[in-house]
């Protein structure tokens, strides 16, 4: 973490939190946020420096996109987080543009690893993993509400939980050889809840124009017959911290 001397300087210090394979997310929000706390106020030890195997650090609230730092001895892996915004051949885009392709912000990912402990197909599959607990594959942000104790639930979860109730939203079209009938509704083997409830994000400065082209952009798309006939899209960044959600069925639903 970046911090102020009392002449004014800067310096870096890579405090670690110990045993965290041991906590639950909110024990190890509390341990790093108390290292954070202590780091601040000039009030750590020899002991939280001592026994780093793996770093995480984030120069993305600089701006940098991606970031390859080198390891320290004794350290096997730093997982680097980059800055959130839109891919570099979207980046000069006009707002508008950008709202009326749905492009929404990514952000960046990078593992430096001591390659005599760790093979490249192991740091790939880690990184794999990071993407799908990001995308909320395994109940992770069930695992992380709860851990909080937060008085919500993940949209894609409560989506999912309430399918039952409607059986169609899990079944597509299937037609019948040669034309010989109507086509019918057969259960989708297949079927995954990410590729149904989507995100994306309005450009600055979010207005209801914006939102407008978003939405007539999304419509005109058309559904693909090969999954269940609908989406839901959560829009965020709209003026004054509002989002928006669209619901797309096809009428035969």
């Amino acid at each position: 973490m970046d911090v102020e001397r009392s002449d004014g300087s800067r310096t870096l210090l890579v405090p670690n939190v110990k045993g965290v394979e041991k906590m639950g997310f909110a024990a190890f929000a509390a341990a790093a946020d108390d290292v954070v706390r202590r780091a601040r106020t000039g009030k750590l030890s020899l002991t939280d420096f001592e026994g780093t195997t793996v770093s995480l650090t984030n120069p993305g609230t600089l701006g940098t996109t991606a970031s390859v730092p080198r390891l320290l001895p004794g350290q096997g892996l730093i997982v680097a987080t980059g800055a959130i915004g839109y891919p570099a051949e979207f980046s000069a885009m006009a707002p508008e543009t950008l709202s009326e392709l749905a492009v929404s912000k990514v952000a960046t990912f990078t593992s430096t690893y001591d390659h005599r402990i760790i093979q490249g197909a192991e740091s790939g599959a880690f990184l794999g993993r990071i993407e799908e607990l990001l995308l909320g594959q395994d109940g992770f942000y069930e695992q992380v509400f709860g851990d909080l104790a937060l008085p919500y639930k993940p949209l894609h979860w409560a989506v999912d939980g309430k399918l039952p109730l409607v059986p169609r939203y899990r079944q597509k079209l299937r037609t019948v050889p040669f034309d010989l009938g109507r086509p019918v509704w057969v259960d989708d083997p297949d079927f995954d809840i990410r590729y149904h409830v989507r995100r994306t994000a309005l450009p600055v400065p979010g207005d209801d124009a914006a939102l407008c082209r978003l939405v007539g952009r999304l419509m005109s798309q058309r559904l693909d017959r090969d999954r269940p006939l609908w989406e839901c899209w959560v829009i965020e960044g709209l003026a004054g911290g509002r989002w928006a959600m669209l619901l797309k069925v096809h009428h035969c639903m």
